[in-house]
């Protein structure tokens, strides 16, 4: 939980009930795979190969998003001039 607070510097804050929730649901969509058999409280995953490819996925979707965006803010910035109309 602090690893992903620190990472997102503060903007993502998640409880142990959402977190072990999330990792539940990853692993039973084969996208995460437990890679410690220590008994300690401590659980380890690994992302599997589909996990990767799922993950792969969507940031080329993300950063499709993310070209639209720039393009939208760029013709905001830049309006097309109008034409005035003859009457």
């Amino acid at each position: 939980m602090r690893f992903v607070e620190e990472k997102t510097a503060g903007r993502l804050l998640l409880g142990a009930g959402t977190l072990y929730g999330a990792l539940n649901s990853l692993a039973e969509k084969g996208w995460i795979a437990p890679c410690s058999t220590q008994s300690n409280r401590k659980k380890e995953f690994l992302i599997t190969p589909q996990g990767k490819a799922v993950v792969q996925k969507e940031l080329s979707r993300l950063q499709k998003l993310v070209v639209l965006a720039e393009e939208i803010t760029e013709d905001a910035q830049n309006p097309p001039e109008r034409k005035e109309r003859a009457e």
